[in-house]
């Protein structure tokens, strides 16, 4: 994850504008909120000199059980995919026997990168995550 001092400013920032758009939200611990009822785990980064968005972040099998929809903030609030816990269950690269995400996010092209390239712009904005009666 990136070191960003305003790093929790911009996930804040975020987290108020789904609150502006009438999605009820709560304040659940690190990195997690409750968006209109979907345990969502929010992450931030700034871009890389090559333009993309580097992630990387672990959960338990507990805390991943935990989670609704994932969230990933590209250098800016607006900059977000809201992505189903299951899809990244699918496309994840897993490092080891930990649950450890590394990967990147190329907004041009609205891909996912780890070991494979995953299209990801269904999800880019798509506030229909937070509706959706998924787990």
């Amino acid at each position: 994850m990136s070191r960003n001092p305003n790093r929790n400013e911009e996930i804040e920032t975020w987290v108020a504008s789904k609150r502006d758009e009438g999605l009820p939200t709560q304040y659940l611990g690190r990195n997690s909120y409750l968006v209109n009822g979907k345990k969502t785990n929010v992450h931030f980064a700034s871009p890389r000199r090559d333009g993309t968005f580097w992630f990387g972040f672990g959960l338990d099998s507990a805390q991943l059980e935990n989670v609704d929809v994932f969230v990933f903030l590209c250098g800016k609030p607006e900059n977000y995919y809201a992505i189903p816990r299951k899809l990244m269950e699918k496309i994840a690269s897993w490092r080891g026997s930990t649950n450890r995400y590394n990967f990147r996010i190329d907004v041009t092209t609205h891909e996912y990168i780890s070991q494979e390239r995953h299209g990801i712009k269904d999800y880019y904005q798509n506030n229909s995550t937070f509706y959706s009666p998924f787990r």
